[in-house]
C-alpha cells in the first residue's frame, strides 16, 4: 500500500514540491497526482528515481508495499 502522507513528508523534508518531484520523474504533475491517488502505478524506474531524489536508502522503500519492494530486488 502506498503511504501518501509519508511520501509527502519526505518531499517536504527535502524542501521540494510535487512539481519538483514530477519534473525529476519527467512526468506531468497531473500524472504524479494520479499515481499518488493510486489511479496509476509508479514504474520501477520511477521508484528508483524517487528513492534517489528523496535520499531514501532503507533496505526497502518505506512508502510502498513489501511486495513491491521485493520486486525491486529482483
Amino acid at each position: 500500500m502506498f503511504d501518501e502522507k509519508l511520501f509527502k513528508a519526505y518531499i517536504s523534508l527535502k524542501g521540494a514540491t510535487l512539481k519538483d518531484v514530477a519534473e525529476n520523474l519527467e512526468i506531468s504533475t497531473t500524472t504524479l497526482h494520479r499515481k499518488i491517488r493510486r489511479d496509476g502505478d509508479f514504474t520501477r524506474e520511477e521508484i528508483t528515481k524517487l528513492l534517489e531524489y528523496l535520499n531514501i536508502y532503507t533496505p526497502e522503500p518505506i512508502f510502498f508495499t513489501k511486495e513491491l519492494a521485493e520486486t525491486q530486488k529482483n
